[in-house]
C-alpha cells in the first residue's frame, strides 16, 4: 500500500483530523512557521476566523493541555470531575480531567487552582511534556546563565529531563528563562518536538510543503543505519537527525527519487551541508550518504558528544566546560572531536590524552579525560579527579587569604567583598576567576591589575589572584588612594568629575552634599531640581538630576538626566517592571502588586507607592532604601526580601522571600 504525503488541517480542541490545507497569513515570515503548519496539517492546532495564528500570542494552560493530550492521541472520557477549584464548569474539563488521569497535571503542585486562563510558563510545559513520555524528574547539570532561577523552581528536575530530551532548549543569550510565559509559537515547536520523540506511525503530523511524494512503506522504508561500519537498526536505537539547530529522532526513513523522506516529513539531499546523525550519546558528522538496498550507509568527518552519565547524573556537552593545553583555554566539551580513544581534536589542535591536559567541570568538580572508550552502545570518557582550573559562584568562605601590602586582613572580619570592572560594581558570586588567574565578568576577561577590590567598602589595588588546589582564592592587593563618584551607576574616578554651576567649575572635594538634591557651593545651599547645576565628565557636561552621598563608601552619588550610561550605549537607569513576582521557597506565592505591602521606617505602604531605582534599592518621598532585607506583608503574613533577580529583556522582577 502506498502512502501519499500531503497536508490535513483540523479543528482545535479535538485532535488530529483531516481537512483543507491552510497558511495562515501572520506566520509567513514568521521563525517557528514550519512547526506551526504542522501541527495545523495534523489538525492539533488552528488559527482565528481571519485566518491568522498569532503565533507570538502566549499559550493558556488549558490550551496547551488540550493539544498535548490530543498530540497523545487521546480524547476525554470523564467530563464530570473537576479535578481543580475552578474548572467545574471550563470548556477544558475534560481535557484537564485526563492530563490529570494521566499523570500530567498534579492537583496537589496548584493549590490555589489551575487558572486555566493564565499564561502557561516554560517550566510548566516542561513537566508536562516529560511526564507525558512517561519520563522522570533528573539530576543533571545544566550550565544556564539563569541556572539559579531554574534551581528556585519546583519543576527543576523536569526542566532538566526536557533540556536533556531536547524537548526544549534555552535561549541565544544561554538563558532558560523557567518562568517566562510561552507563546503559540513556541508551544508548536515544543509539541512538533514531543511527537517526534514520542515517535509512531504515519498518523503523525506531517510536514507541509511535501504533497506529491509518493511512499510505499514495504519498499522504501529503511530498515538500518550503518555508521562507519557499525550497524543501527531503525526504531530500535536512540537515531536522530539533527539539521542546524533542529533535532528530529529518526522513527521511519525511507528513500525516494531525490533522496531521503524522515518520519513521513522532512526531506534530506544524499549530500548534505550541514548533518549531524546522534546515536546515543554521540553525534557524527555526516559527509557521505548512500541508500543500499534497505540499509542507510553513512561516512563520518567527526564524532562528538552529545552528553556523558557520570556518578548517576547526564551532562548535556553543549553545556558542560572543557579546557585544552597548557594555559587551559576554555571550550565546551561539545567543540571536542573525537579522533581515537586517546586523541582529541579542538579548535583546530589536537592533543594526546594521558600526556596533553584536557579537562572538563561537572558540577563544581574538575576531570582530567585520560582515554575514551568507543562502544556500539555509546561513548564513554574514562575521568580522573585533579585540582580546579577555575571557580566561581563564590562565597567568603571561598577566601583562603587576603594580603595587604605582604600583611593578612583577618577573614573573620570581613563581611562583604566587591569588584569594580570597567566602572561596574560586581559582587563576590559574580565573578568567575579562570585558569589563567584572571577575572571574568558577563564572559570578558580581565588583568587583576584593571580591577579594584572592595574589602567592606575599604579600596584595594588589585594585584594578583590564586587558586590553590583546593580551589580556595588567595588574594594579593596594596591601599589605593583612588577614590570614586557613582555616577549613573557608574563607578568613575572622582578626578575626572566636576560639578558646574553659573560657568563656575568646583572640584568634587570642594562640594558638599547636604542631604539628596541640596549641596552646599561656596557659602551657599542649593537644590539641583531648581538649579541648572551640571557636572562634568571627561569633558562632556550633563544636567543633574539626583545627587546624593554614600555613607557606606563615603563617595558622591549623582544622576543625570542623559545619563552617562545611556550616551555610552548602555542605558540601564531604574526599572519600570511589566511583572512582579514573589516567590516563596522557590515556588510563585504571587504574580503581581495587589494586596503587597513594604514597611518604610516601621510604616507599611503599598508597594506600588514606592519608586523603583534598580533590583535592588527604592526610594519614598526623595529618600532611598534598601529593597533587600526589606520587610513585606502579602495576605496577613510578613516576610523578608531575601534576593531579586530583574530581567530588562522581559521587564519582570522576581523576588525571592523568607518568613519573617
Amino acid at each position: 500500500m502506498s502512502l501519499v504525503i500531503g497536508m490535513t488541517i483540523g479543528t482545535f480542541a479535538t485532535g488530529p483530523a483531516a481537512a483543507a490545507a491552510q497558511n495562515f497569513s501572520d506566520t509567513q515570515s514568521h521563525w517557528a512557521k514550519s512547526y506551526i503548519e504542522r501541527l495545523a496539517a495534523g489538525g492539533f492546532i488552528s488559527g482565528y476566523p481571519d485566518n491568522t495564528f498569532r503565533p507570538d500570542k502566549t499559550m493558556s494552560r488549558a490550551e496547551f493541555v488540550l493539544v498535548l493530550v490530543s498530540c497523545l492521541g487521546a480524547s476525554p472520557t470523564d467530563t464530570t470531575t473537576v479535578s481543580f477549584s475552578d474548572t467545574a464548569n471550563h470548556w477544558a474539563k475534560g481535557y484537564i480531567n485526563e492530563a490529570v488521569v494521566r499523570s500530567i497535571l498534579v492537583p496537589s503542585e496548584y493549590p490555589g487552582g489551575l487558572k486555566p486562563d493564565e499564561p502557561i510558563k516554560r517550566s510548566e510545559a516542561a513537566a508536562a511534556l516529560v511526564r507525558a513520555l512517561g519520563g522522570k524528574a533528573q539530576n543533571t547539570v545544566l550550565n544556564f546563565e539563569d541556572k539559579a532561577d531554574i534551581e528556585k523552581s519546583m519543576y527543576k528536575g523536569f526542566i532538566k529531563a526536557a533540556v536533556a530530551d531536547g524537548l526544549i532548549t534555552g535561549y541565544e543569550d544561554n538563558t532558560f528563562r523557567p518562568f517566562d510565559n510561552i507563546t503559540r509559537g513556541q508551544a508548536a515547536v515544543m509539541l512538533c518536538r514531543y511527537l517526534d520523540k514520542k515517535g509512531g506511525s504515519s498518523s503523525t503530523p506531517l510536514a507541509p510543503g511535501l504533497a506529491g511524494i509518493v511512499i510505499d512503506p514495504a519498499t522504501d522504508n529503511l530498515e538500518t543505519i550503518k555508521i562507519d561500519g557499525v550497524e543501527y537498526i531503525i526504531g530500535e536505537n536512540q537515531l536522530s537527525f539533527k539539521d542546524g539547530s533542529t533535532t528530529n529522532r529518526v522513527n521511519t526513513l525511507s528513500k525516494y527519487s531525490e533522496g531521503l523522506l524522515l518520519n513521513y516529513s522532512t526531506r534530506y539531499s544524499l549530500t548534505p551541508s550541514d548533518l549531524e546523525i546522534k546515536v546515543n550519546n554521540a553525534f557524527y558528522g555526516v559527509s557521505e550518504m548512500e541508500v543500499s538496498g534497505k540499509e542507510l550507509e553513512v561516512t563520518t568527518s567527526y564524532t562528538k558528544l552529545a552528553y556523558i552519565e557520570e556518578s548517576g547524573s547526564r551532562y548535556n556537552a553543549e553545556f558542560t566546560d572543557l579546557y585544552a593545553g597548557n594555559e587551559g583555554k576554555k571550550y565546551l566539551l561539545s567543540d571536542m572531536e573525537i579522533i581515537d580513544y586517546d586523541e582529541v581534536r579542538v579548535d583546530g589542535a589536537r592533543y594526546k590524552l594521558g600526556s596533553d591536559e584536557v579537562v572538563i567541570k561537572l558540577d563544581e568538580e574538575f576531570f582530567i579525560i585520560e582515554g575514551i572508550d568507543i562502544e556500539d552502545d555509546g561513548i564513554e570518557l574514562n575521568l580522573d579527579e585533579t585540582s580546579p582550573l577555575e571557580v566561581d559562584d563564590l562565597r567568603l568562605s571561598d577566601i583562603d587569604s587576603i594580603e595587604v601590602d605582604s600583611t593578612e586582613l583577618d577573614l573573620d572580619e570581613v563581611e562583604k567583598i566587591s569588584f569594580i570592572i570597567d566602572h561596574k560594581m560586581y559582587s563576590l558570586s559574580s565573578v568567575t576567576i579562570d585558569s589563567s588567574n584572571q577575572i571574568v565578568v558577563n564572559t570578558k576577561q580581565y588583568p587583576p591589575s584593571k580591577v579594584t577590590l572592595l574589602v567592606d567598602y575599604d579600596v584595594y589595588d588589585l594585584e594578583e589572584v590564586k587558586i590553590d588546589n583546593r580551589g580556595k582564592l588567595d588574594i594579593y592587593c596594596q591601599e589605593s588612594d583612588q577614590e570614586f563618584v557613582e555616577l549613573d551607576d557608574w563607578y568613575v574616578d572622582q578626578d575626572d568629575v566636576s560639578i558646574i554651576y553659573d560657568d563656575e567649575e568646583y572640584e568634587v572635594d570642594d562640594v558638599l552634599v547636604v542631604k539628596k538634591y541640596i549641596i552646599r557651593l561656596g557659602s551657599k545651599q542649593y537644590d539641583v531640581r531648581n538649579y541648572g547645576i551640571e557636572c562634568r565628565y571627561e569633558g562632556e557636561d550633563y544636567n543633574i538630576e539626583k545627587i546624593d552621598w554614600d555613607k557606606n563608601m563615603d563617595i558622591m552619588i549623582i544622576e543625570t538626566e542623559e545619563g552617562i550610561d545611556s550616551v555610552n550605549g548602555n542605558d540601564d537607569n531604574g526599572i519600570e517592571p511589566d511583572e512582579y513576582l514573589f516567590y516563596v521557597d522557590g515556588t510563585i506565592y504571587q504574580d503581581g502588586m495587589d494586596g503587597v505591602e513594604i514597611d518604610v521606617d516601621g510604616t507599611w505602604r503599598d508597594f506600588d507607592d514606592i519608586d523603583l531605582e534598580s533590583g535592588s534599592d527604592y526610594s519614598y518621598n526623595d529618600s532611598s532604601y534598601d529593597l533587600i532585607g526589606a520587610k513585606i506583608q502579602i495576605d496577613g503574613g510578613e516576610y523578608e526580601i531575601d534576593d531579586t533577580t530583574w530581567n530588562s529583556g522581559t521587564k519582570v522582577l522576581r523576588i525571592y522571600l523568607v518568613e519573617d
